[in-house]
């Protein structure tokens, strides 16, 4: 099994071996290499394990960026949520956990607009601009043109909404990519450089409201934590709320300041 979860590696035990850049750093019985590891790279691996990840206060605005009212969200007739309310203010970092099939992704297209509730009220306040909102997919290749390289896609974006590259730039570099990778298509980069490029071009706009769906599946528990760091020092400088879907129990303890935890309403 390839696996960037060092939990699971520890659960299924065996041999492991721990690969850095294509290179073979450290190998061995994996209740030795995760308990007494020699590799450097491999003890950082395990100190970025979510539990070991320093907390933070968040940086809670007075006012709700969004009032969530007995919404009830139904797909093809079946209804997957029912009277859920929230409030939610700037800063704020707010994770979604719950079992696969649940509704959390579904919940977040209808949060952000792309889905009509079956019923309730969604009231966002009027200060968001129309970009106020924004949306990372856990399918980053999606959410960008196949045949145009990333560099123009970032650049699109930037002039539309009368950005400054300079902004971008720091973003990207605060996420640990590398300028040349943007001359790619997408299907050039890995999936996780993607996923950093797709956090970056959501930044971009100055959201008040990031809506998060597994943005670190594809990473590595390095990368992963790092920008989970981000994520949340950005929402404190920028006053953005977040709201962050995770299968991960973990990351949603150690990096929210809230978790709502969905069930199944059949």
């Amino acid at each position: 099994m390839i696996t960037h979860d060092i939990a699971v590696a520890r659960r299924l035990g065996g041999e492991v071996l721990i690969l850095k850049d294509g290179r073979l750093v450290e190998q061995g019985p994996t209740r030795t290499v995760l308990v007494s590891p020699t590799a450097s790279y491999t003890k950082a691996l395990i100190d970025a394990d979510p539990t070991r990840w320093p907390r933070s206060k968040p940086n809670r605005s007075d006012d709700s960026v969004l009032k969530v009212d007995s919404l009830c969200v139904a797909r093809k007739g079946r209804v997957l949520i029912n009277n859920f309310s929230l409030s939610l203010h700037g800063g704020e970092r707010v994770a979604i956990t719950g079992p696969s099939g649940v509704g959390k992704t579904t919940l977040l297209d209808t949060l952000a607009g792309l889905l009509k509730p079956a019923r309730g009220k969604i009231q966002h306040a009027a200060r968001l601009a129309p970009t106020g909102i924004q949306k990372l997919y856990q399918d980053p290749p999606a959410a960008f043109p196949a045949r145009v390289n990333l560099s123009c896609s970032l650049r699109d974006v930037a002039r539309i909404h009368g950005v400054a590259w300079a902004r971008v730039a720091d973003l990207l570099s605060r996420l640990g990519v590398h300028p040349a990778i943007l001359d790619r298509r997408p299907d050039e980069v890995s999936g996780g450089e993607l996923q950093r490029i797709s956090i970056a071009r959501a930044l971009t706009v100055g959201p008040g409201i990031l809506l998060a769906d597994e943005p670190t599946s594809r990473l590595d528990p390095i990368t992963q934590r790092d920008t989970m760091n981000l994520l949340a020092n950005i929402a404190n400088d920028e006053m953005i709320a977040i709201i962050l879907v995770t299968h991960d129990s973990a990351i949603a303890e150690a990096w929210a300041n809230r978790r709502i935890t969905l069930v199944s309403s059949s």
